[in-house]
């Protein structure tokens, strides 16, 4: 091959190889022409994006109704919005550069430094503080302090809101919260002095007609002094519900924690309705669970307000029939039952019968009285103690009331009458009773001390039985059909000596009187006390504390014509004085009376010979309270620093009896006085 031909081949080569370059350079470049075309499309689209969210951003930003400051690390503000211009009175470029924390007023400018060092550490922060506007009033703002990282710097955003609305409003929340307050004691106030001026009368009221009472009357006159006697006590219960609704209500009243026998204190309740339960011809029952352990830890006064509040209230829609209180242990609680045989009421109403102020219907009220409070403070001092209550009935199937609180053993009392467990084994009695109900009750009670029981419903019944067989005991119930338990006593005493002790709701001491006379050894009321029971019993059967009934005839007739010793009664009120020179002078104490506590320090003075005072708390010239504590500061005399002195006042806030104690008093009694109470407090008093 010749040289040229070399070289054309070469060149063809070449040639070639340029074409086939050309066209893949051609083919790249319409690619990169198409990629960028692309890449344009995308920026432009992209920036287009950036700048609508940029616009939402400074929308948004400038919108906000809360103030927004953006500062650098440093703390000088690099964005501020229009909320926060207006709140100072800025423009926003008189804020940009400027430090964040010198618009803080002087007082608040540490809180703020604080605040800025703990945003920059922890990326947040929170606080309250005084703005300062460009006239240099001030704002109450609440800033939020927040941290970002934008790129490599660090921003940090405060949002301030302006709080002066809230405070306003906190500062009337605050005021209507102290007339509230104000209002409370006010009506406290207000409630005690009524209480205080009602109750000054009834003492008169209550305290008279107890006395006439005492005396003959035509059967007319007794009746209608018993319903003055059963209105005061109504008008009487009315104000302590609505005490102690308002002590409840204004979250003062306080629990105290004491051990007490629980059977003992359910026996002092039906104690005390034991009258109006014999008025209705209503038998008052109640059982313990064996396993209950003999004393518990609580509130002994508001269990047995409860207590006595649910009686009341059962005695008030019972017309016949029994009231039975049933108590027993479980899982750490301790129940209370209290069943009637009344009206009963509409399951459906018995939530709302707890409510104040509300009863089962609008004629309820009109029928049977009351305030419709008892329930509800029943509920209220339940909760207090922990517990609950409920009730369920049908109408005209009677009704239960039911109570739970705590069960807290105490300390073992000194008396349990569950240690009489099979005491009486092999002696045998015989109850006669015309009530089944109260024959299983004493049966159930008899058999658990070992007593052999034979039940009768009736005297002649009776008198058969022990011509059949011999008794140690007889327990007879006074009120029967055909013949009573006196006329039965009278009559089984020529059948045989057997020691006969009878059960009666009267209180009348002629009754009592006419029982012992028949040859009745211990006459017990009901509802019988297991304590009382089982030391008669004994008595009776064993022979143990042999019972003299003409003892039993002087505590019937009374104590009036024993001379007892000298009182002096300091009362301003010429009724209330009169009242307690005659119910004292009964009891047979010698009365002197002082119309103020001035007088009644100058009356000791003179005359050493009195044995104890009856102190009023309020009277003029000096009150009860102050004549106290000058006795016991010696300004009477030495030898009657330590006289017993027994506090008396129709107040009855706990605040009272602490004011008693507080100025040397050794007692206390609430008007209005009732008899039986003076009594046992002068009693105690003199030891």
């Amino acid at each position: 091959m010749d040289e040229g031909e070399k070289w054309r081949k070469r060149f063809n080569r070449e040639r070639l190889s340029r074409l086939e370059a050309e066209k893949h350079l051609e083919e790249k470049s319409l690619v990169l022409y198409e990629t960028n075309k692309l890449l344009k499309e995308l920026v432009a689209k992209q920036g287009s994006q950036l700048e609508v969210e940029g616009d939402r951003f400074v929308a948004v930003f400038q919108a906000s109704t809360d103030g927004i400051l953006l500062m650098n690390s440093r703390g000088k503000v690099v964005e501020a919005n229009s909320s926060i211009c207006r709140m100072l009175g800025y423009t926003r470029e008189m804020m940009l550069g400027m430090g964040g924390p010198r618009l803080v007023a002087g007082k608040d400018w540490r809180l703020a430094r604080s605040a800025f060092r703990q945003v920059r550490q922890t990326g947040y922060c929170r606080y309250e503080a005084e703005l300062v506007r460009t006239d240099g009033s001030t704002v109450p703002a609440e800033v939020v302090g927040t941290q970002v990282k934008v790129g490599s710097e660090k921003i940090i955003q405060g949002i301030i809101r302006d709080i002066s609305k809230w405070r306003k409003a906190e500062e009337l929340l605050r005021n209507a919260r102290d007339e509230a307050e104000r209002a409370n004691e006010a009506k406290s106030l207000f409630l005690a002095t009524m209480s205080h001026e009602i109750r000054t009368p009834l003492n008169g009221v209550i305290g008279f007609t107890d006395l006439v009472l005492n005396s003959e009357l035509s059967g007319e006159q007794r009746e209608n002094l018993l319903m003055v006697q059963r209105s005061g006590d109504i008008l009487l219960n009315i104000i302590n519900d609505i005490l102690d609704f308002s002590r409840i209500e204004n979250g003062k009243l306080v629990l105290e924690s004491v051990d007490f026998e629980v059977a003992e204190c359910v026996e002092e309740v039906l104690d005390l309705h034991a009258q109006s339960a014999s008025t209705k011809h209503i038998d008052l029952l109640y059982s313990m669970d064996k396993d209950l352990p003999v004393t518990v830890c609580g509130d002994v006064t508001r269990v047995r307000q409860v207590l006595m509040n649910l009686i009341s209230n059962a005695l008030k829609f019972t017309s016949e029939g029994a009231i039975r209180v049933d108590v027993r242990g479980d899982d750490g609680m301790l129940i209370f039952v209290v069943t009637d045989s009344g009206v009963g009421f509409d399951p459906a109403k018995s939530k709302a019968l707890f409510e104040a102020f509300t009863q089962e219907d609008a004629s309820t009220t009109r029928k049977y009285g009351g305030t419709g409070l008892g329930l509800a403070i029943c509920r209220s001092l339940v909760e207090k103690m922990g517990g609950e209550i409920s009730a369920s009935s049908e109408p005209g199937e009677g009704a239960e009331f039911r109570f739970t609180i705590p069960l807290l053993k105490g300390a073992s009392g000194p008396t349990d009458v569950r240690e009489a467990i099979g005491f009486f084994k092999g002696k045998r009695v015989l109850l006669i009773d015309d009530h089944e109900m109260n024959l299983l009750y004493l049966e159930k009670r008899l058999g658990m001390w070992g007593f052999d029981t034979v039940c009768r419903t009736s005297g002649s019944e009776g008198l058969k039985a022990m011509k059949e067989g011999s008794f140690d005991v007889i327990l007879v119930d006074m009120i029967m059909p055909e013949m009573d338990g006196i006329e039965f006593a009278e009559r089984a005493s020529e059948v045989k000596n057997t020691p006969i002790v009878l059960l009666t709701s009267a209180r009348l001491s002629g009754s009592l009187e006419k029982a012992l006379d028949a040859g009745v050894r211990k006459v017990l009321f009901k509802p019988v006390r297991e304590r009382e029971l089982l030391k008669i019993l004994k008595r009776s059967v064993l022979g143990t504390d042999e019972v003299c009934r003409e003892s039993e005839r002087v505590s019937a007739v009374g104590k009036g014509q024993q001379e007892r010793g000298r009182l002096l009664v300091a009362e301003d009120n010429v009724i209330n004085a009169k009242l307690a020179v005659l119910l004292l002078g009964r009891m047979g104490f010698d009365v002197a009376i002082a119309p103020n506590g001035a007088e009644a320090i100058a009356m000791l003075k003179a005359d050493h010979g009195f044995d104890a005072v009856l102190m009023d708390m309020r009277m003029p010239v000096m009150d009860g309270l102050e004549a106290t504590a000058k006795i016991r500061s010696g300004e009477v005399g030495e030898a009657m620093k330590g006289i017993p002195i027994l506090g008396v006042t129709a107040n009855v806030l706990p605040s009272d009896q602490l004011a008693c104690m507080e100025a040397g008093m050794n007692g206390y009694l609430a008007k209005p006085l009732r008899p039986d109470e003076v009594e046992e407090a002068i009693g105690s008093l003199l030891g």
